[in-house]
């Protein structure tokens, strides 16, 4: 009867952390320690951990971002080259235009519409 456990008991640890189980330790002078520090330096670790992972992620998305913007502008200035044309390799064409034996059609003259008896 002497040597048998003592339930835990339930230790308020506010809003954020609700109520905790803690054990009871201690024969003569049960005492049952304050679980809210362990509580709170779990959550922190929890914190640390995940802005850890954003930082990482934030890094990675960085990268990526910039081997986008680098393969766009690779490739617009390749498209650029393609494009470009040097004025000194150009080959100038002469063209004469006659316009004194072109003949001109006259307009289509446009056709009346028959008024309809009723």
């Amino acid at each position: 009867d002497e040597r048998r456990p003592v339930p835990p008991v339930l230790v308020d640890c506010g809003p954020r952390f609700g109520l905790v189980p803690s054990p009871v330790v201690g024969a003569s002078d049960p005492a049952a320690p304050d679980p809210e520090p362990d509580l709170r330096r779990e959550e922190r670790e929890r914190a640390e951990e995940a802005e850890r992972i954003r930082g990482e992620r934030e890094e990675i998305e960085r990268r990526e971002n910039e081997e986008y913007q680098r393969r766009r502008e690779a490739g617009a200035a390749e498209r650029r080259r393609a494009n470009f044309v040097d004025p000194d390799e150009m080959v100038e064409e002469k063209v004469e235009l006659s316009l004194e034996a072109v003949v001109v059609a006259p307009p289509p003259k446009k056709k009346r519409k028959k008024k309809k008896l009723l």
